[in-house]
């Protein structure tokens, strides 16, 4: 399988872009309809600089992330977010790591059935927003 394969099923692209507290109902809804555990975190890439004109220091927000785990029975799918930050986080989707290199025939059932199972409660919840 060529690379595009391989990130066309390790990606959940969202249909719409949600900023970070519908990030968490998202990760909310996807344990709950699992049954599974998934441990996250967010983290800001923040930037202090002083502005001669203002006399002050300005402090901007450049960028978010939401990396974590989705942990089934016996399987975890490590995820990280990508997205975009203007005035705020806007997350546009997930996508779950696989080692370099490898084929998607190389990576478990089990682990492609639990992205498969996320990809369809990330579609549920983004048709209950509509």
């Amino acid at each position: 399988m060529s690379l595009d394969q391989v990130l066309e099923r390790t990606t959940i692209n969202f249909p719409a872009t949600i900023g970070t507290e519908e990030a968490e109902k998202l990760l909310e809804h996807i344990a709950a309809k699992l049954g599974c555990r998934i441990e996250y975190h967010l983290s800001e890439n923040m930037r202090l600089e002083y502005d001669k004109q203002l006399k002050k220091i300005c402090k901007s927000a450049e960028s978010a992330k939401i990396r974590g785990g989705i942990y089934g029975k016996e399987i975890c799918a490590s995820f990280e977010s990508f997205g975009f930050f203007a005035s705020a986080p806007a997350y546009q989707g997930i996508r779950f790591f696989t080692p370099p290199g490898y084929d998607l025939s190389e990576i478990s059932k089990e682990e492609i059935g639990l992205m498969d199972s996320v990809r369809k409660q990330v579609e549920a919840f983004f048709s209950k927003r509509k």
